[in-house]
């Protein structure tokens, strides 16, 4: 019997446990939502070279270590935000892209006078 109710109580813990992940994972992606829709907006994203760079990193290497430990909460979450850190950090490069291209045109039109 107690093997029974071990076992039945195990499975409460884990299924409260998966929906405070998801939660917490809902809650996450929300706030990088957001803050897509403000880089969007400005056409400016405001991300740090290094710093997306080593999130970036760090959500990957966080979403193989949650497939091998087999947590699809934790593995979905990271893959989410790599990905939100990739959006991030190609909005930089189109940035500094623009602003090459730019400063070469005004350049080149300075050389016709």
């Amino acid at each position: 019997m107690f093997n029974i109710f071990s076992s039945v109580l195990f499975n409460k813990v884990i299924l409260v446990s998966e929906i405070l992940g998801l939660a917490g994972a809902f809650l996450v992606v929300i706030a990088w939502i957001f803050e897509v829709q403000q880089i969007v907006r400005a056409r400016h994203s405001p991300l740090d070279w290094n710093f997306g760079i080593l999130y970036l990193s760090g959500a990957v290497l966080l979403t193989a270590y949650a497939l091998l430990i087999n947590s699809p909460v934790f593995a979905l979450l990271n893959l989410l935000a790599a990905l939100m850190a990739l959006f991030g950090l190609y909005y930089k490069w189109n940035e500094k892209r623009a602003a090459g291209s730019s400063v070469r045109k005004q350049k080149r039109g300075g050389r016709r006078k």
